[in-house]
């Protein structure tokens, strides 16, 4: 099995001009990642109105822009 690499769609998207975050991992920009989540958790809370939305190791500020500031801390898999 290989690894990925760079040179595909995934790794291209990356926001390399920002840098890595503080716990040293590449990620998409924040206008990109708000624009998914935004729509993952609208098609989520379409099917299950009531369940509780986690986002591991995403940042504080990406968790009040979606309104779910009861979530920080909390990750999918403990939920």
């Amino acid at each position: 099995m290989s690894e990925l690499g760079k040179d595909n769609a995934i790794s291209a998207a990356l926001d390399e001009a920002a840098g890595r975050s503080q716990d040293g991992r590449g990620r998409y920009g924040r206008a990109f990642r708000l624009q998914a989540y935004e729509y993952l958790i609208r098609t989520i809370r379409r099917e299950v109105p009531g369940l509780q939305v986690g986002l591991c190791l995403e940042e504080r500020p990406v968790f009040q822009a979606l309104n779910i500031q009861e979530s920080i801390r909390k990750c999918n898999c403990v939920l």
